[in-house]
């Protein structure tokens, strides 16, 4: 018997009646039969959990959300809830996905165009979000949108030049989107975190507010002016102006401490600023509109003090104390480190009786160029027993010869910053900085 002349069309009516079907074959089609059978509940099941992982963001694997979805809609037979599920991700999925897929993928494709074509008008939801200009020329805000939680992942990955625009930004809308239970959270849009504040949160009627971060619960009182911008809207205290990364807790519920002092600028109402449009704006959406369109702020250079000023700062007058609530893993982040450093003294001590820099300072160096590996070289933590392709280009040592690389990588620069064994905090942080580049 040939096996694998079993055509499709058989092993269709075999599945339809497989019990009986079974009967009258040998072992190993029986077993080649069920093989299949399995394969297929199988690939149908798998289907099914993308589209349960999914459903909150099918944008980001458009491709494998739809051949999940045509391969659910293709089953013979299918319950109401997988259904539902596989329509609900299919809502949900760009339009111009959906038009390529199909057009790539005709043979599978065609379920999905069915399932378009046939469903009813109210399983469509409300208007999906195309592109802000679209919305400003619909005259809906962002407000609106995130009335429909299927924007909320597209709305999430606008800029935040597009999220601040007159006429389509609102603090109602900002804060379905960036504040979840009184919790900031970006979302990873990086854009919005460096651009939005607790002040486009909320409009001039909370004029007080409280932004609690690792611990420490700060109370401002809404200003204008920000670290990079005159004209940011925000919160300040005593400090200056409070800033939010993510992860800060915020109150509006909130009585001002006997004695609280604010270093804030009030906003001045008679501001005007004119859009590109010819709309004069005045007061607080004044300053809210010239600052949406001012350039993001870049890093700032960081200028190194020249030798003589370092001269004028005492070891004494620097805050060398380490707050380990702020490190990222808290003091068992530390604990490893020192435990690591100490481990291998020696290794620093050896480079340091070569080049003058203090062992403690190489240790630094260390983590900072590869978390004190010893397979990196000091000088840009590439792998060591390859030629450094980074800055600084074409060096090469062998494995194993950390010592040697690291000696290379210290020696001239110690003779030329004139870096001793006992020099202060206040030279080896010049001699850091160099050694890392003055240009971040």
């Amino acid at each position: 018997m040939v096996y694998h002349s079993i055509l499709p069309e058989r092993i269709k009516e075999i599945f339809s009646s497989p019990d009986k079907a079974l009967e009258g074959l040998d072992g190993k089609v029986k077993k080649s039969v069920q093989s299949h059978e399995e394969t297929q509940s199988g690939a149908y099941k798998r289907a099914l959990d993308r589209l349960d992982k999914n459903q909150k963001d099918p944008d980001k694997r458009p491709k494998r959300n739809l051949r999940s979805i045509s391969k659910v809609l293709s089953a013979e037979s299918i319950s109401p809830a997988d259904k539902a599920l596989a329509l609900k991700v299919l809502n949900r999925v760009n339009e111009q996905d959906i038009s390529e897929w199909v057009k790539d993928n005709p043979e599978m494709g065609k379920f999905v165009s069915r399932a378009l074509i046939n469903k009813p008008e109210e399983n469509l939801g409300n208007e999906k979000f195309k592109s802000v200009e679209e919305s400003l020329k619909s005259k809906q805000t962002l407000s609106d949108l995130t009335g429909n939680s299927e924007n909320l992942s597209a709305l999430r990955s606008l800029s935040a030049k597009d999220l601040l625009k007159p006429g389509f930004t609102s603090p109602e809308g900002l804060r379905a989107l960036f504040l979840e239970n009184g919790v900031v959270d970006f979302h990873g849009n990086t854009s919005a975190m460096r651009r939005i504040g607790v002040g486009d949160f909320f409009g001039p009627d909370q004029s007080v507010i409280s932004i609690a971060s690792a611990g420490k619960e700060r109370i401002g009182k809404r200003s204008v002016g920000a670290k990079y911008s005159p004209n940011k809207i925000g919160y300040s205290d005593a400090e200056g102006y409070i800033s939010v990364t993510g992860g800060e807790i915020i109150k509006t519920n909130v009585n001002i401490p006997e004695g609280q002092d604010f270093d804030v600028s009030e906003v001045n109402l008679d501001f005007e600023h004119t859009l590109s449009d010819g709309t004069k704006l005045r007061g607080e959406e004044a300053y809210k509109a010239s600052f949406s369109e001012e350039e993001a702020p870049t890093k700032k250079k960081v200028i190194s003090k020249s030798n003589q000023d370092f001269e004028n700062i005492t070891d004494k007058k620097l805050d060398v104390s380490v707050d380990l609530s702020k490190l990222r893993k808290g003091p068992r982040q530390l604990e490893r480190v020192l435990s690591r450093i100490i481990a291998h003294k020696e290794d620093y001590i050896a480079v340091e009786k070569e080049t003058g820099v203090p062992w403690k300072l190489i240790a630094a160096i260390h983590f900072r160029e590869s978390s004190n590996k010893f397979n990196c070289y000091l000088h840009n933590g590439q792998k060591l027993g390859k030629v450094t392709t980074i800055v600084p280009k074409g060096i090469f040592f062998k494995k194993g010869q950390w010592r040697e690389a690291a000696i290379h990588a210290l020696k001239g620069r110690a003779t030329r910053a004139g870096i001793k064994p006992n020099s202060s905090i206040s030279e080896m942080a010049e001699f850091a900085e160099r050694y890392n580049g003055l240009g971040y």
